[in-house]
């Protein structure tokens, strides 16, 4: 079993967005949900608060 290692550039404003912010505002999350058009399945994945129809 190998490693595969990616590198994906984030500034220092979209880590506090996408990850800080999301930690301290769960309402945050939800935002980025809709923001980038996250399908269900994958949005309820590890976000209690998502709710599908």
């Amino acid at each position: 079993m190998g490693w595969d290692i990616t590198y994906h550039s984030i500034t220092p404003a979209e880590m506090q967005s996408w990850y800080f912010q999301g930690l301290q505002d769960p309402d945050q999350i939800e935002r980025l949900i809709q923001a980038f058009a996250v399908d269900d399945f994958n949005a309820a994945t590890g976000n209690k608060n998502h709710v599908t129809d």
